[in-house]
């Protein structure tokens, strides 16, 4: 898109008068004195969005976006397509962790399956906090850590040893985390603490309307502690992927499918002590929607474990071309659209 269309789309056409270049992603970290616009094909429309929001004076400049973790997510997803392409090393865009199986809402059509659970158990903690040491170890990095659930809230003392972590607090392996939560429930006192004293953490508020009930709440939380928050609209909408019981894929299109989809590169789901493409492979398989099968996921919490042979079984899971079984059962982007968090 050139930078005409660029500008007045984003109601900003007083940007003509200015010298413009177009730069690429590699070349971003060049340009830590200036300020730039961030356009991209993947995310020209959050851009748009922001830049029409906050007005002509506001810009993004290089240095916040490689020093915030939500935005580094973005920029350093285009490095974990591209070095997976050249198959160098193993960079994941994001990882997601699921702390539970339980949550405080019950929505229909949930990616990460929970209105399937009916008494979910609680999980292991040590399993998950080894685990994410296991995966980061035999890893070269992880864009963003996303800790999840259901709803990760529930889990505030889990939340806080995972916290702790060596390879979570220091920025050698992980670039941001990112804690999402649905707003129906507060901060503990002492989690807060250990969020502000970790400069990775930040939170992603899913507003759900009236049934995110203390998301005000949460936002003063974190205000006070000075902890960074994104929050996802109440007038977003959400796709529907289909019930994961039913196959709408040929072989032919899953493999397709797969071959395109991003969840593989940002959205891998660490469950039960093992890596998953996604979360409907990862709760599909917990819910015995999928049998197990050999290469789709990768058994963290294997012994005897040491970090080179651990590297090798990630690798193979990587770089795997084969569609997963859940890609099979999955409309991905040709679901229909439907409002957000409705509940069964």
């Amino acid at each position: 898109m050139d930078f005409a269309r660029l500008v007045k789309a984003a109601g900003m056409e007083k940007l003509q008068r200015l010298c413009v270049r177009f730069i690429s992603c590699e070349e971003l970290g060049q340009f830590r004195d200036v300020y730039v616009i961030l356009a991209g094909k993947t995310y020209f429309r959050a851009y748009c969005r922001h830049l029409k929001y906050t007005g002509p004076a506001d810009f993004y400049s290089a240095v916040p976006i490689l020093q915030d973790g939500f935005d580094k997510q973005d920029y350093f997803a285009y490095f974990t397509s591209l070095y997976r392409r050249r198959r160098e090393g193993i960079f994941f865009g994001g990882v997601e962790i699921d702390l539970t199986k339980r949550c405080t809402l019950r929505c229909r059509e949930c990616a990460n399956l929970m209105q399937y659970y009916d008494l979910p158990e609680r999980m292991p903690g040590g399993i998950i906090l080894e685990s994410v040491k296991r995966l980061l170890d035999a890893s070269d990095g992880v864009a963003m850590v996303k800790i999840l659930g259901g709803e990760p809230l529930l889990e505030q003392e889990l939340l806080e040893k995972l916290l702790q972590l060596p390879q979570l607090v220091s920025q050698q392996k992980v670039l941001g985390i990112q804690i999402i939560t649905n707003g129906t429930l507060l901060f503990r006192e002492k989690l807060l603490k250990r969020m502000k004293a970790n400069p990775l953490v930040g939170v992603l508020l899913s507003n759900y309307g009236a049934l995110s009930a203390r998301e005000e709440e949460i936002k003063e939380q974190l205000r006070a502690y000075g902890i960074p928050f994104a929050e996802i609209g109440e007038e977003d909408v959400w796709r529907r992927y289909g019930d994961p019981r039913r196959v709408y894929q040929t072989p032919g299109e899953a493999k397709k499918l797969f071959e395109k989809c991003k969840s593989k590169e940002n959205c891998c789901t660490l469950l039960d002590g093992r890596l998953y493409a996604c979360p409907r492979a990862a709760h599909g398989e917990a819910l015995g929607f999928y049998p197990p099968k050999r290469g789709e996921s990768v058994a963290l919490m294997e012994e005897p474990w040491d970090a080179e042979s651990m590297r090798e079984k990630l690798k193979e899971f990587y770089f795997r071309e084969e569609a997963v079984q859940a890609c099979s059962c999955c409309t991905n982007m040709r679901g229909a659209l439907i409002g957000r968090a409705q509940q069964m």
